[in-house]
């Protein structure tokens, strides 16, 4: 693959990234408001909570579709990167974060609704940070 090509599925894996974060953040926000929230408000939300979750759904597979066809096309991504490894560690960590979000999500639909746990945002943000230092300066 010519490496202008190569930039732009760079440039749509971060965009993609961005997205997926950005949901899953703005998503824990709104779970926390709709464990607060009275009976009257709820039925919004999760209106509001099932469009952020398809967002980071739609980020998520984005992400992954672009950053494996970057794998393929340059093997040694893996091979001979070892930052590669740690930084999909922490991929794994937020692709965790995101089916837990999701469970909630659906729990919330079912009105089984109970606080948002206040390490969802602190692990995504160091995750994200990780990431963006790991890919950015490959410090190994």
């Amino acid at each position: 693959m010519d490496p202008v090509t190569l930039k732009w599925i760079l440039a749509v894996h971060v965009y993609a990234i961005l997205t997926w974060v950005g949901s899953l953040v703005g998503l824990s926000f709104i779970l926390k408001q709709h464990a607060q929230a009275n009976e009257g408000a709820r039925a919004d939300l999760i209106k509001l909570e099932k469009a952020t979750a398809m967002g980071a759904d739609i980020g998520a597979t984005i992400a992954m579709i672009a950053g494996i066809v970057m794998i393929v096309q340059v093997p040694e991504l893996l091979t001979k990167q070892p930052w590669m490894h740690a930084k999909l560690t922490l991929v794994a960590v937020l692709l965790g974060v995101h089916g837990f979000q999701r469970m909630r999500t659906g729990k919330y639909k079912r009105a089984q609704v109970s606080p948002e746990p206040g390490w969802v945002i602190p692990v995504l943000e160091l995750a994200i940070l990780g990431i963006v230092v790991l890919a950015v300066a490959k410090p190994f």
